[in-house]
């Protein structure tokens, strides 16, 4: 079967083939990398919200599949992102906020795609709306693509694009185009590949760009980092330092002049 998956994707000579249904592409996604896909990540990511002055810093760990943290600094403020399976759960002031009961689509096409069985990959697609019968060729960044969950000239269903060499998710669309992705400068992680940076556009316009850094994988997570019951600083993020938020210090020559201030 494995096999057979891969062959469809191959081109062959002197035919021009019809592109493979969605369902046969997530098969194909999840051969390529099983059993090599690194099963705990993690990573320090720029996030910068369009029209705000100062970015942010977030830290992210998952454990594969269906799990990921965000806790964003500074220390003290108490927030965070916790994702297991099919929910989302929110921290504020150390307060659980809301719950967000939908599979996180990034998650599950990032890295669930290449770390589960299809058979729930799929299923988790059919209830976030992908129609899995629907796929297309097509060219994103010069590079060759496969395209599941739209057909030609489609731009507003749900729908994900694939790098056809690397079988990895680079593009996703989503609710008639009021969330899209683009994922751009992957780095090896292990077997497996993390983006370097990651675009969010709404209806045209950016509106966050993300860049991530010290990618680490093969880790042993600390016990209940996943505990979305109760908010705990988790250890592997020390001080939760603000390395991209904090204001930068005031350089002497100014702070002997009253701070720079204008006059």
């Amino acid at each position: 079967m494995i096999l057979l998956a891969f062959a469809l994707l191959l081109p062959h000579p002197g035919l021009s083939p019809a592109t493979p249904s969605g369902e046969t592409i997530v098969r194909s996604a999840y051969a390529r990398y099983a059993g090599k896909w690194p099963r705990t990540i993690t990573y320090i990511q720029r996030t910068e919200e369009m029209g705000n002055q100062r970015p942010q810093t977030w830290y992210t760990a998952m454990e594969l599949p269906g799990r990921m943290r965000i806790d964003i600094a500074p220390m003290g403020v108490g927030r965070a992102l916790i994702t297991r399976g099919d929910s989302t759960y929110s921290f504020g002031a150390g307060r659980l906020g809301g719950i967000s009961a939908m599979p996180n689509p990034l998650l599950l096409l990032m890295h669930d795609l290449h770390t589960q069985a299809p058979e729930r990959t799929i299923a988790a697609l059919k209830a976030l709306q992908f129609d899995l019968t629907r796929s297309r060729t097509d060219t994103f960044r010069g590079r060759a693509m496969l395209v599941v969950g739209a057909g030609n000239g489609d731009s507003t269903s749900n729908q994900f694009w694939l790098d056809r060499e690397k079988l990895i998710v680079v593009r996703l669309l989503y609710n008639r185009r009021q969330f899209e992705a683009r994922m751009a400068d992957f780095q090896r992680a292990g077997g497996g590949w993390v983006e370097g940076g990651i675009e969010i556009w709404n209806m045209g316009q950016l509106v966050r760009a993300e860049t991530i850094s010290e990618v680490k994988v093969g880790m042993k997570h600390e016990a209940g980092l996943f505990d979305a019951s109760v908010y705990k600083v988790p250890k592997w993020v020390g001080e939760l330092k603000d390395i991209y938020g904090e204001v930068p210090p005031v350089p002497p020559q100014l702070k002997a002049r009253g701070g720079g201030g204008g006059r």
